[in-house]
């Protein structure tokens, strides 16, 4: 085994402009910095078995924490505070999530509803900017999901619009996603 294929590439040393925060914040903590930001936030979980383990929030392309806890705290059912997140119906349908205002999951499967499904890795090799994720540990590739939702978010719905798909997706696509969560939660 050669130590050259260990190393990082020089891509993988300059992909986001913000190293990640190492630290590990209190769902309380959370969202008192939540509470402090103003626009969208993004959300990428980490779950096992349906259960949440861990997740991280990215304030922007370059601001994000993890929490390390299957508790989330008043932002996250906060109709003040927009989300943007993959798969969000996975982790709502077991955990109080609501005001998702993107899901990336559902855009990728609109425009391209052929596909069976689209993990994240290959909607972000066919909408991302060329930032690749960070897969050097476990919470650098949860940091790099997170932060790069907000790109995915640009780019989805610039597609979305290209194809006259936006109304369809925000007046009929969000909601009934949300309602589904909700009733699958119910056990309906």
């Amino acid at each position: 085994k050669s130590p050259e294929k260990n190393k990082p590439t020089a891509a993988s040393e300059t992909l986001f402009d913000t190293p990640f925060d190492s630290s590990i914040l209190t769902p309380e903590e959370a969202t008192s910095k939540i509470e402090k930001h103003t626009g969208d936030i993004a959300i990428s979980f980490e779950v096992d078995d349906e259960k949440l383990h861990r997740y991280c929030i990215a304030l922007n392309r370059s601001e994000s924490f993890i929490v390390h806890s299957s508790q989330m705290g008043a932002w996250a059912t906060d109709t003040k505070v927009s989300k943007i997140a993959h798969d969000a119906k996975s982790v709502a349908r077991n955990y109080p999530l609501t005001n998702i205002s993107f899901d990336t999951n559902l855009a990728a499967y609109l425009l391209n509803p052929g596909t069976r499904s689209l993990d994240f890795t290959d909607i972000i090799e066919r909408w991302g900017d060329g930032t690749l994720i960070d897969k050097s540990s476990p919470e650098a590739t949860l940091h790099s999901h997170a932060r790069l939702l907000f790109t995915l978010r640009d780019s989805l719905s610039k597609e979305l619009k290209e194809r006259e798909l936006e109304s369809l997706f925000n007046e009929l696509e969000m909601p009934i996603s949300e309602l589904l969560a909700v009733m699958e939660s119910r056990g309906i």
